[in-house]
C-alpha cells in the first residue's frame, strides 16, 4: 500500500505585537489584583483597629463598674499611671504593668514615628465635657487636675457624639482652640482617606476626618 502523507498547514506563530498585547493585558490584571489585595489588607487592618477600640470600651466599662461609676482617668498619680495602664487588668493582664496584653489591642497601622512610644497607638479624651475650655480657665475651675479629675460615667453627655478614644500618636487627644481648628494628636489618614477611627462614649466606632474629630471634641452637643 502506498504511503499516505498528511499535509498539515504550517503553524501560525504569535507575532511580536500579539505577544506584547498579551503581556500588557497580564500586567493590567496583575496591577488590578495587587491593588485589590492592598485595599483588602487596608480594610482588614481598619476593621482590626475598630475591634481593638471596642475591646477598650468594654475594658473601660468594667473599670467603671469596679470604681463606683468613675470613668477611667487619662492619668493619675502625677501622670505616671496612664489610662492604658489602668485598663490592662480588664483586658486580661495581671496588673497595670503587664504588657503582655498590649498586642491584643495595638493598632496594626500607625503612620507616625511613635509606633512604640505608647503601648496601643491610641489617645483618650482626658477631660470630657470641658474639651473646648481653655487650659487656664479649666485649671482655675478644677485646681489643675485636667487629666485626673474623676469623671462619672453617668455624667457624660452626648455619648454618641463625644469622642472617647481615637487613633493618635499621643496617649491623649485635645480639642483645637475653636470649632474650626484641628485637634491635637489624632493621627489622620492612618487608615486612608484622611480619616482615623474614633470610639465614642456609647461604644460605637466611626471613621472621621479632622473637622469631624475636632467637632466631637470641641463641642459635640452642637451637631
Amino acid at each position: 500500500m502506498p504511503a499516505v502523507f498528511v499535509v498539515r498547514p504550517p503553524r501560525r506563530a504569535f507575532t511580536l505585537i500579539e505577544l506584547l498585547a498579551v503581556l500588557a493585558i497580564l500586567g493590567v490584571l496583575t496591577a488590578l489584583l495587587l491593588g485589590g489585595l492592598r485595599n483588602f489588607s487596608a480594610k482588614s487592618q481598619s476593621l482590626k483597629c475598630a475591634s481593638n477600640l471596642r475591646q477598650i470600651y468594654l475594658a473601660a466599662e468594667s473599670y467603671s463598674q469596679e470604681n463606683n461609676g468613675k470613668l477611667v482617668p487619662g492619668s493619675r498619680s502625677g501622670n505616671s499611671e496612664f489610662w492604658l495602664y489602668l485598663l490592662r487588668p480588664y483586658l486580661g493582664g495581671k496588673d497595670m504593668w503587664d504588657t503582655s496584653v498590649d498586642n491584643r489591642v495595638r493598632c496594626p497601622t500607625p503612620k507616625s514615628n511613635y509606633k512604640n512610644y505608647w503601648a496601643w497607638n491610641y489617645g483618650m479624651n482626658a477631660r470630657p465635657g470641658f474639651e473646648g475650655t481653655s487650659s487656664s480657665t479649666y485649671d482655675k475651675l478644677f485646681a489643675w487636675e485636667p487629666l485626673q479629675r474623676p469623671f462619672q460615667t453617668v455624667g457624660i453627655t452626648h455619648k454618641s457624639r463625644r469622642l472617647f478614644v481615637c487613633d493618635a500618636n499621643e496617649w491623649q487627644v485635645q480639642a483645637g482652640a475653636s470649632a474650626t481648628s484641628v485637634a491635637s494628636f489624632p493621627e489622620y489618614n492612618r487608615h486612608g482617606q484622611g480619616k482615623c477611627n474614633v470610639l465614642f462614649y456609647d461604644g460605637h466606632v466611626e471613621s472621621l476626618n479632622s473637622a469631624q474629630i475636632n467637632q466631637a471634641l470641641f463641642n459635640p452637643g452642637n451637631q
